[in-house]
């Protein structure tokens, strides 16, 4: 009863402990995951404005930044929640070139390219006051802007400066203006040439001007009404002209990017770029460029269309994070160089953006009082004494969007802290009564321990600890002392047998993973009367989870347990069946090498040996008898060699050197004895030879030898074999299966081709088989195929290739070849 309510209350304590932490849990979860968000939202407000602070100077692209932060925003915008459209607006913002260009702008891409370069016209170089514009002010200016008049049609063109421009700027304005205005009749005559489809977010798309960059910076731009036609009225190519004077220390308007992505040495027609969305430096607001290369008389252009859209920049701005506190401001165009754009925006700023309208105040108030003008341009970053940024950018020629970086503080999470520290206390707590309770279970388990120990003990079986990454013994019992094993001995080193096999299997036991458990087998050395002996021992290892005190052991350490084994007594019926298949296996293995041709050669020695008994002055008879015996009691002996070394490493010496007469000569003793075997049919039949090129079963019997060769080989080179009888065997082998499977009234092609560029000789046997009769080889153990595979793999040569391709059976192999030096001949 009293253990009862021992455990009811601990269990009772512990449920306690579990609801505070699942709450402290949740609590800190909110507690982070709100911190987290504020925090998230303050860096992305951060990134956002060191973004659009970078600059690069002096190209007219000044603030990369802006774009880049603009083409975020819309690519992670989301419209009404219809993705389908989301999608689409993303395909517009991300550049494509020619083969991923968007389909709603090929028929732009069409115009372009379809427009080709005219003749030259005269054209007019005017000015401001040629329009009846205003003259800009005095200043140091790297770039002007003039306007060009080619049959009453205006173009603007900016350029450098520099003298050497401007002394070929007029050719360039006479051919590329031209092309401008066929380029916009082409475009005006296709029907709907302004219906573009609408997108997501943006409103109104139509193409706002056509324009061509010289490779020396200069841009000539033919700007469009918001119908898409072009004005008899001064004042549109005169805001143009205003536009790209914004910035007059900028030797350039346009980024290099538009003209470095194309290929000019490649066709001019397979390229074309769509450069996304981006901010235009002249004015139109939100633009995407259509861009195509050109040539005109050698100067390499590129030819663009600007497409223009109506963005709702209200909706842009509520979407943006909380951190970023935004506003569209809409002001008039001033035609003074110099202003303070604060003053302007802060007369456009309701009371509601009470933080906006604080920095912005402060702006304006630090630009009047130190007297500061500022040039106007697009894109205006200032820091206020709190150390918030505000950001002016000019989204087209009458709108600005104005940011505000806010700092926010994040807020302590008090609660989460007041329950870390109960639950903190709580822990304690139990993690002192878990520490007593665990000490009272440790003594109860060495008694248990101490106890298993004496068990062991008594049965005699060895207990030992080992450190696997030392592979040193830390703790063993009586009976692992008894079999030579002591405290600090290295048990692959001092216990497992010497030899290679068994140290070779220990390590490979060693590195099988991780595994809790696992067990192997491995000899070990075992003290006897005399000297050591070695005994077969079977381990069984544990690995650690918990400290064992008793035992000196950790988490590193592993626990073994060994079990001898006796020979005769515990494995005898194991090793009784393993010696009868082993015993099988080499007598199956006996019987295919010496049976592989062996008896049909000694019927044929015997047959010949009685005709000879008949006719003893057979001198021919006399000399085939001579050769087959010879052959026969070497090709016995050369058959056990390969039976002796079979499944070894490749066998090291090279016995005999091989050169092209030693070739000839056994091709040449084969050729004999198929010869005397087509004269003789008595020896075919024995030799199943009765079917193949030497029969004569028709009297269409070619008179030539049964083998045509044709050898590449020079006589400098040559190779080796590691025994005598080798490579004559491996011959007779292949052609013999020629002559019993091949055609009748057929040849064996035989063929050495000396693949100097490798160092190897190349050796084909083929010949023509019956298609009735063809069949797939296959390979038996120790049959004939299994045999040359073998020779050739001790010889180190490659492994035979056997094809069968329309009625044509080959066999061909490789040999390393070595060339002889002359004498005399340095090396």
């Amino acid at each position: 009863m009293i253990n009862k309510n021992v455990s009811d209350r601990n269990r009772f304590i512990n449920g306690i402990l579990f609801v505070a932490v699942i709450a402290l849990l949740a609590t800190s979860v909110y507690s982070v995951y709100s911190a987290w968000r504020v925090g998230l939202a303050q860096s992305r407000a951060e990134t956002a404005s060191r973004l659009m602070a970078i600059r690069t100077s002096p190209r007219s692209t000044e603030t990369p930044g802006i774009n880049a932060w603009v083409s975020w925003s819309l690519l992670n915008s989301q419209f009404n929640g219809d993705h389908d459209e989301s999608q689409r607006l993303k395909q517009l913002v991300l550049p494509k070139t020619d083969g991923q260009f968007p389909q709603e702008f090929r028929s732009l891409l069409r115009a372009l390219r379809t427009a080709k370069p005219q003749q030259n016209d005269t054209v007019e170089i005017l000015s401001d006051e040629n329009l009846g514009g205003s003259t800009p002010p005095s200043t140091l200016e790297f770039r002007r802007v003039d306007y060009v008049k080619n049959k009453q049609q205006l173009l603007v063109l900016t350029a450098r400066a520099e003298r050497k421009v401007q002394d070929t700027i007029k050719d360039f304005a006479s051919r590329s203006s031209t092309h401008l205005i066929e380029i916009n009749k082409r475009w005006q005559n296709q029907p709907g040439f302004s219906d573009f489809p609408e997108f997501p977010g943006l409103r109104s798309p139509r193409v706002a001007r056509f324009y061509v960059l010289n490779e020396d910076e200069s841009l000539i731009s033919l700007p469009l009404s918001h119908d898409g036609l072009t004005s008899e009225n001064n004042r549109l190519y005169l805001s143009e002209g205003e536009e790209f004077r914004k910035n007059p220390r900028s030797p350039s308007f346009v980024s290099n990017n538009f003209f470095f992505n194309f290929q000019f040495r490649q066709p001019l027609e397979s390229q074309a770029v769509f450069s996304g969305l981006y901010l235009d430096l002249g004015g139109l607001g939100l633009v995407a460029s259509v861009i195509t290369p050109v040539i005109y008389n050698g100067k390499r252009c590129a030819l663009g269309a600007d497409v223009a859209f109506d963005m709702d920049w209200e909706q842009f701005a509520k979407g943006l994070s909380p951190n970023l506190i935004s506003h569209v401001a809409h002001i008039g165009n001033s035609d003074s160089a110099s202003w303070n754009p604060w003053t302007e925006f802060l007369d456009n700023i309701p009371d509601s953006s009470s933080k906006l309208k604080r920095a912005i105040r402060e702006l304006d108030e630090r630009t009047s009082l130190d007297n500061e003008s500022l040039t106007r341009k697009s894109i205006y970053l200032a820091k206020t004494s709190r150390g918030e940024d505000v950001i002016a950018i000019q989204v087209n020629r009458s709108t600005w969007l104005l940011l505000l970086v806010s700092a926010t503080e994040i807020a302590l999470p008090w609660t989460t802290m007041l329950l870390t520290s109960l639950v903190f206390l709580t822990l304690v707590f139990r993690i002192e009564h878990s520490r007593r309770k665990a000490v009272r279970a440790q003594r109860s388990a060495t008694g248990q321990l101490q106890e298993k120990q004496n068990l062991l003990d008594t049965m005699q079986v060895p207990l030992m600890v080992v450190d696997p990454n030392t592979d040193q013994v830390v703790y063993c019992n009586k009976a692992a002392e008894a079999i030579g094993m002591s405290q600090g001995t290295f048990f692959g080193k001092d216990i497992v047998a010497p030899d290679h096999d068994s140290q070779e299997q220990y390590r490979q036991t060693q590195t099988l993973g991780e595994a809790h458990r696992r067990a192997y087998g491995i000899p070990i050395r075992v003290p006897g009367a005399g000297d050591e002996t070695t005994q077969h021992a079977i381990v069984r290892s544990v690995a650690v989870t918990a400290p064992i005190a008793a035992l000196q052991a950790d988490q590193r350490h592993r626990l073994g347990i060994l079990f001898l084994l006796d020979e005769n007594a515990d494995l005898a019926l194991l090793l009784k069946q393993r010696l009868f298949e082993t015993r099988q296996d080499e007598k199956r293995r006996l019987s295919g090498l010496l049976n592989h041709g062996v008896d049909s050669l000694a019927r044929v020695l015997c047959q010949q040996a009685d005709a000879l008994c008949d006719n003893a002055t057979d001198q021919s008879r006399i000399h085939f008898v001579q050769w087959l015996s010879v052959y026969l009691s070497e090709r016995v002996q050369l058959l056990s060699w390969t039976l002796e070394n079979w499944d070894r490493e490749k066998v090291s010496g090279q016995q005999r050197i091989i050169e092209r007469n030693t070739v000839e000569q056994t091709l040449e003793k084969y050729n004999q004895v198929f010869q005397i075997a087509r004269r003789d049919r008595q020896l075919r039949e024995r030799l199943h030879w009765n079917n193949g090129p030497i029969s004569d079963a028709t009297d269409q019997q070619p008179a030539e030898s049964p083998i045509a060769s044709h050898i590449d080989w020079d006589d400098e080179s040559c190779f080796s074999v590691p025994r005598d009888g080798v490579f004559g065997f491996f011959l007779g082998e292949t052609l013999i299966n020629a002559v019993r499977h091949g055609k009748s009234s057929s040849r064996i092609d035989f063929a050495v081709n000396e693949l100097r560029n490798r160092n190897e000789l190349e050796f084909v046997v083929a010949n023509d088989v019956d298609q009735g009769r063809a069949v797939t080889p296959q390979l038996k153990p120790f049959g004939g195929l299994a045999i040359l595979k073998e020779l050739a793999r001790l010889s180190g040569w490659s492994e035979p290739n056997i094809e069968m391709h329309s009625g044509r059976f080959t066999i061909s192999w490789r040999i390393p070849s070595i060339r002889r030096k002359h004498d005399g001949e340095a090396d």
